[in-house]
């Protein structure tokens, strides 16, 4: 799940919306008494509050949360390949979130979107032209579509999140593929770059590159960030050029997702859910999210799914 770190970028979608979608958004699945929750699920969705570290420093993770936060991540990861794998044509958004939301609680987490700022359901859906944050509903997947699921889930106290493109069918154009290819690509680049030394920033340099060589756009308003004992802290990870200084040291964790547009001269808008962002030039995005750990010697990817 993305945050919007608006002491950077200044979003420039809140003052257009186009109107919600067609298709019912049904209520969130059950959630066992068993289940250990993070605070915002008392608020029911009604206290618009942000889950991050109100002292703006760095968090440096000991070992125990370490452990804590690998098991987050697999749960994550898990959760996301269960997503991949059911997505076909005719499974609808509210199935995936079903079968999402089964997988995260049969392993004894939370799935952390329900209720996180108001948010209805358990993960994010985003096809085609959304953007990011779309709302699982009773759409059926279409032969052609490309899907973002967005995943995060919240267990003993720390995050893990993850998203990853579904390409539904066989009927996608030779560019949409290179989208898609391109955004899980420019991942792999920056993750290559990380390690005790190195300023986040080169993050933002390695992933723009590697985008506008091949012909696409870097989605500036919204941004990776710090990740733990909250779902945003501390450092934003930009993925254009910028002047965070932040320099990665081990115990670090962040997210690497950039969010790469077809259309370089793309416009934001946001449905009437508050939630949905939605290119209003209608061309398509691609997103691809890891979790990153800083260690001694180079990086961990928290959130890697088997081949």
């Amino acid at each position: 799940m993305k945050f919007p770190w608006s002491f950077i970028n200044k979003p420039k979608f809140f003052q257009k919306p186009i109107l919600m979608g067609e298709y019912q958004v049904l209520p969130h699945h059950p959630i066992p008494a068993n289940i250990p929750k993070p605070f915002y699920f008392e608020s029911k969705g009604q206290t618009k509050f942000v889950s991050t570290n109100d002292s703006h420093e760095l968090q440096i993770h000991n070992s125990e949360t370490i452990e804590k936060m690998r098991l987050a991540a697999r749960i994550a990861a898990g959760a996301l390949q269960v997503a991949l794998d059911y997505a076909k044509p005719g499974v609808t958004g509210e199935d995936i979130d079903k079968v999402v939301h089964d997988y995260i609680i049969s392993q004894g987490a939370y799935p952390a979107a329900v209720y996180y700022m108001g948010f209805p359901k358990s993960l994010c859906i985003s096809p085609n032209e959304i953007v990011c944050h779309g709302i699982p509903n009773v759409r059926p997947f279409a032969d052609g579509d490309i899907i973002n699921f967005d995943v995060v889930t919240w267990i003993d106290g720390v995050y893990g999140d993850n998203s990853d493109m579904a390409m539904i069918g066989n009927s996608h154009p030779e560019e949409i593929i290179r989208l898609v290819n391109t955004t899980r690509e420019s991942v792999a680049e920056a993750i290559k770059i990380c390690k005790p030394g190195t300023p986040i920033n080169k993050v933002g340099e390695v992933i723009e590159k590697y985008v506008n060589d091949r012909g696409f756009a870097i989605c500036e308003e919204f941004c990776g960030h710090g990740i733990g004992r909250h779902m945003h802290i501390p450092p934003p990870v930009l993925f254009n050029k910028n002047v965070v200084e932040t320099i990665m040291r081990p115990g670090m964790t962040f997210t690497i997702e950039p969010i790469v547009m077809m259309n370089a001269n793309y416009e934001l808008g946001q449905w009437e859910d508050k939630w949905t962002i939605v290119d209003l030039t209608m061309g398509p995005s691609a997103q691809m999210e890891h979790t990153i750990l800083i260690t001694e010697t180079g990086n961990e990817v928290l959130t890697k799914r088997p081949l």
